[in-house]
């Protein structure tokens, strides 16, 4: 055999355990990524951020390309309340990715995070109208319209994610809000009782139903929802300016001045809560104190200290818009 012939044999034959050799190292990264995806992505679900972040920078380190990877990292971030950092990783996901419906939604929650409404709403339609299914999109959507108060086009989003979710509490109590919006309170009920039902650990789905149940003249149901909101979070000034007012209305002016005390230590600047405790210490018969109240709103702010006088001797107004 000549020497040319050697030489031909012996480069082939190192070509190929060089393709062999290749191709195990790329395997084995391609194994390493997949693990490091995996983990991450678990981590993320279960809450463990730290993690979840450590995998996909690893992850990135393997395949500084994945947007898989980015995209992990902007949600990451995004938990974290880094959304400057969120942002920018998502950016580059989409780059790498431009036909991802998911790493739209997630820019759109990211811009949503940062006070970019309009720009949150672009892609958010962008996502819903690629994956029309989906109902995490409509439910972003439709949550952010309610917010720009475009009800109608808010509940048409809403509806259609709940038809294919029956038991997402958040998708129950942001249908709910749409009909108390809309003066549906009946309807509103319905939703808001679902929501507490699916997840009672929630406050705002508890204040809410008092809402609801108020508006609807329930009100034994509507006192409990309102104390079980202020059980879980006792400094819940809303909850306690409604029950308030709930005991003003039902003959309970102890239990009401007790709510206005507490409502006051909350917000001590807030006009609401003063003119409140000033009619409660009126319905009290405790006339020294109210007249306090009144002569302080009187000297900040007169309009304020006539509202507290219009409370105090027309008592069928004293729900205040309630």
């Amino acid at each position: 055999m000549k020497m040319n012939q050697i030489i031909k044999i012996t480069a082939f034959l190192l070509s190929i355990f060089l393709i062999i050799i290749s191709s195990i190292a790329l395997s084995k990264t391609a194994d390493s990524l997949n693990i490091y995806l995996t983990n991450a992505f678990m981590a993320l679900n279960n809450g463990k951020l730290s993690e979840a972040l450590i995998n996909y920078q690893n992850a990135l380190k393997l395949d500084t390309l994945n947007s898989s990877a980015y995209k992990g990292l902007g949600d990451v971030y995004s938990l974290m309340g880094n959304h400057r950092k969120a942002l920018e990783n998502l950016k580059k996901a989409q780059k790498l990715d431009t036909a991802n419906a998911d790493i739209i939604n997630s820019l759109g929650v990211t811009y949503g995070y940062l006070g970019d409404s309009a720009k949150a709403l672009e892609l958010y339609r962008q996502a819903v109208s690629m994956n029309p299914e989906n109902i995490t999109y409509s439910k972003n959507i439709g949550s952010l319209l309610t917010s720009f108060k475009r009800f109608t086009e808010a509940q048409s989003y809403l509806k259609k994610a709940i038809q294919h979710d029956t038991i997402d509490a958040e998708l129950q109590f942001l249908v709910g809000n749409v009909y108390i919006a809309q003066g549906k309170y009946e309807s509103a009920e319905k939703y808001l009782d679902q929501a507490v039902a699916l997840n009672p650990k929630e406050v705002k789905y508890h204040y809410n139903q008092g809402i609801v149940k108020d508006k609807l003249n329930k009100t034994e149901e509507a006192e409990t929802a309102y104390k079980v909101a202020i059980a879980m979070a006792p400094y819940h000034f809303d909850a306690r300016q409604h029950l308030g007012v709930l005991y003003i209305l039902t003959g309970k002016p102890k239990e009401a001045l007790g709510q206005f005390e507490e409502a006051i230590k909350i917000k001590p600047e807030s006009e609401e809560a003063k003119i409140s405790l000033g009619a409660a210490y009126v319905y009290n018969e405790m006339p020294e104190k109210a007249e306090a109240i009144y002569n302080e709103l009187q000297a900040k702010n007169p309009k304020a200290a006539a509202k507290l006088l219009r409370l105090i001797t027309l008592p069928e107004d004293s729900t205040g818009g309630h």
